[in-house]
């Protein structure tokens, strides 16, 4: 019974959270219209119930996934807040932007701040609130010395490297598998080499500092922190455009959402392997010791 309401009240809450989040939207795109910020250049989500139902729906669900992965790491309110904003503006909005702002794409920067904004930090209160941990952990410069104890400096950057670098060459090898089915319709190909590089040596730094505090505050286990790292990514960079941006024709929006699952599960195989931090008193199954 005590699930079956937990259950009930996460969806309702995930109701109310994708419906401000909606609200908030709107709000954003009045104002940027007002201040005559101008306007994207491809039909814009809400003008449809096409764009909207999906958006509503695929929020909704978010704000379940990211409440309950946040939870899990036991932070105070700020820390919670400012963590969730940064990790859900930059998968859910900043990912995208960023790499269309450095692929020299022609976007309004002004634009798409302001309308990406205001639900982003609505979202994020929002689940700030509604999903709080029973109890508070550490606080996070001692959870911080607690995850680097047993590490070095030297070890420690190489991991971050890797992590960082590990973004170019998985971005590289989907990008090359898809390019013959979107590359007609995207103007990206077209742009030179050092452009593309450092869009996603950008992308792939902002990846791994936005990912670092759930690997720093993780309680649980390395099995079950692959789903959380993965799962949350695939809905919001993954999912989220394949359905919510209708007008894209649907053979760019496959191509795209098979690239960017397969970017979310093997940047979270690597990431797991070399974040993830064993507890003091973790009790490892048999069957998974090959994985530590």
């Amino acid at each position: 019974m005590n699930v079956i309401w937990y259950s009930i009240k996460s969806i309702f809450f995930a109701l109310i959270v994708a419906y401000i989040s909606l609200v908030a939207t709107l709000l954003s795109h009045t104002v940027a219209m007002f201040f005559g910020l101008g306007q994207p250049d491809h039909t814009n989500f809400i003008e449809s119930l096409k764009g909207v139902l999906p958006f509503f729906l695929v929020t909704a669900v978010i704000a379940i996934v990211i409440g309950e992965l946040f939870k899990k790491l036991q932070q105070s309110n700020v820390e919670r807040f400012f963590c969730i904003f940064l990790y859900h503006y930059y998968f859910f909005y900043g990912l995208k932007m960023l790499e269309a702002f450095l692929s020299g794409h022609d976007l309004m920067l002004g634009y798409e701040l302001i309308t990406q904004i205001l639900p982003a930090v609505s979202f994020s209160f929002l689940v700030t609130v509604l999903w709080k941990p029973k109890i508070k952990g550490k606080p996070f410069i001692e959870q911080l010395r607690y995850y680097f104890r047993n590490t070095s400096f030297q070890r420690w950057a190489m991991k971050f490297l890797i992590g960082w670098l590990i973004f170019l060459p998985v971005c590289y090898l989907t990008n090359w598998l898809i390019s013959p089915f979107i590359e007609p319709f995207d103007v990206s190909f077209t742009y030179p080499i050092s452009n593309r590089l450092s869009i996603k040596l950008i992308s792939g730094l902002l990846f791994v500092i936005t990912i670092l505090p759930i690997f720093i505050r993780w309680n649980e286990s390395k099995t079950s922190i692959l789903f959380w790292i993965g799962f949350p990514i695939f809905l919001q960079i993954a999912v989220y455009p394949a359905v919510v941006e209708f007008w894209l024709p649907m053979t760019v929006r496959f191509p795209n959402l098979i690239q960017y699952t397969v970017i979310s599960f093997v940047m979270s195989i690597f990431f797991v392997q070399l974040f993830y931090v064993l507890r003091d008193d973790e009790v490892i199954d048999d069957q998974f010791k090959w994985m530590y």
